[in-house]
Order: structure tokens, then C-alpha cells, then sequence
């Protein structure tokens, strides 16, 4: 089914590091392990300590898909670092933004959506959704299941009216073109922890956005844990003035839809 063209389509991964040396092992191994081999991955590094330091340093040296840069002091934090990360993707790149402690959920997740991508490419596609695990690395438990419930193709009004009442897909499942992207970066510096909240509804307002295309393939593991979970009240009040920022009057709609939700699927796991 075209395996040889298949293998021309080429993945970046955008990656924030901060003294998560210790973490990482687990994305480069999924990374590393895949069977599709056309992917770089750019880390864009805070300002770490030494052994943070020497360790990416070592593991570029080892693998030359692995890019280090260091993160613009003028364009500080998590969100700040993907829009420079940004700055060094390729034409033709597709672009997965990652933190530290997600991991590809099996050595087959790029195959997953290089075939998808090379199936619908006379579809004009910009952005595939995939499925994903929220994981609890304590116990390793699922905490909650992304799984696609639409029709594999969804237009641009459609996907609005899924954000309005309460749909948000998880950022890392996202896979962007970088022609598409180009169209949204940078991410707002006005959030520090639901800029990528921001961009997707920034998203469905896009007109260039034509078509999203949904993958149901489980290619990506978040680890639970990170920091928008460690300042939930700070990220859900950022939430909060990004709705009213583009629903206006009607913002209560979306934001207490998406958190019923999530208050939902918190209790089924618990079952």
C-alpha cells in the first residue's frame, strides 16, 4: 500500500525540558523502538542543571535525530519553548508537541499515522487526532481514554460546535501539519498552563482548517502528574478566561460542559 512512499513522511517531535533527565528514558526508548525511522526530535531545554545538561548532551551525541536547543530567555515556560522548538521544524514535517514524561504507546504508533496520513493525503489533510492514555505513573493505571467517538472526517464548523459543548482533545494527540501551524504559532504568552487550550479553539475558527481527521489508533501515553496537574485551580481558571476570551457570553456553556465531563470520566475510573 505504498510502503515506500509511506516511508518519505517525516515526524517532528517538540519536546520542553526542565532537570527531566530522569523521565526521559521512556520517550527516547518509545522513539528509538519505532519501526517508521523518519522522525527528529528538537529538546528545548530551560535552564537546567549540569547533569540534566550532560545527559542530553550525551544522547544527541549518540543519536543525531535528537536536536538540543536552549529555550528563549525572551520566551520563557512550557509554551514559550514549543514555539521555538517550532521554529526549527522542516517543510513537510508533521509536528507532535510532547512533554518529558509521555511515551508512544508501541513501536507501530508512527506507522499508525504515516499510513493514515499517506491514505488521505488527496484529502488535503492539516490535522489528524489520534487516541491517547492518561496514565497514572504511580500505579501505571489508565486514569482516562481519549478514544475517537466521530466520523473519521469532521469539517471545520463541526469541530467548533464539538469544542463549544465541551470536547478538548489532548494537545500531544494532536498531529499538525506545518503549513497549518504556521497559520497559529506562536502559542499565547498571556497562559502559562492552557496555551494549547488556546491554540485549539484558535483552531476552529481557522477557515484554512478545512477538514480534521480522527485516528482510531491509540499512539500516544501521558503521564499524569505533570505540571497543569499539580496547579489544577491555576490551569482551570486559565481555562476559564480563554472561553470567555471566545465565546463571549456564552463561554459558561463550553466550560462547565468540558469540566462535567472530566468530572465523569474522574468517577468511572475509580470503577
Amino acid at each position: 500500500m505504498g510502503k515506500n512512499k509511506t516511508k518519505k513522511i517525516s515526524f517532528l517531535f517538540i519536546v520542553p525540558t526542565l532537570n527531566s533527565y530522569k523521565k526521559l528514558p521512556k520517550l527516547v526508548n518509545s522513539l528509538t523502538k519505532q519501526i517508521h525511522k523518519e522522525w527528529r526530535c528538537i529538546l528545548v531545554d530551560g535552564n537546567s542543571k549540569e547533569q540534566h545538561k550532560t545527559w542530553l548532551k550525551n544522547l544527541c551525541d549518540k543519536d543525531k535525530r535528537f536536536i538540543k536547543i536552549n529555550e528563549d530567555e525572551k520566551q520563557g515556560g512550557i509554551y514559550g519553548a514549543m514555539s521555538k522548538g517550532y521554529d526549527f521544524a522542516l517543510d513537510k514535517e508533521w509536528i507532535i508537541f510532547l512533554g518529558s514524561d509521555d511515551w508512544f504507546s508501541s513501536n507501530k504508533s508512527l506507522n499508525y499515522l504515516s499510513n493514515f496520513i499517506f491514505e488521505n493525503y488527496k484529502n488535503e489533510i492539516k490535522l489528524i487526532i489520534s487516541n491517547a492514555d492518561f496514565i497514572n505513573e504511580a500505579n501505571k493505571k489508565v486514569k482516562i481514554s481519549q478514544r475517537v467517538k466521530f466520523p473519521k472526517i469532521v469539517n471545520q464548523t463541526m469541530f467548533y460546535h464539538m469544542l463549544f459543548f465541551g470536547y478538548m482533545p489532548y494537545h500531544q494527540s494532536l498531529c499538525f501539519s506545518k503549513d497549518i501551524l504556521e497559520t497559529l504559532m506562536p502559542y499565547s504568552n498571556k497562559f502559562d498552563l492552557a496555551s494549547d487550550a488556546d491554540l485549539i479553539i484558535r483552531l476552529s475558527f481557522s477557515k484554512k482548517l478545512k477538514k480534521i481527521f480522527f485516528l482510531n489508533k491509540k499512539c500516544i501515553n501521558i503521564g499524569a502528574g505533570g505540571i497543569s496537574s499539580k496547579y489544577f485551580f491555576k490551569r482551570t481558571y486559565e481555562v476559564f478566561k480563554i472561553y470567555f476570551r471566545y465565546y463571549n457570553s456564552l463561554f459558561l456553556i463550553p466550560f462547565i460542559i468540558r469540566y462535567l465531563k472530566k468530572l465523569r470520566l474522574k468517577l468511572l475510573s475509580f470503577f
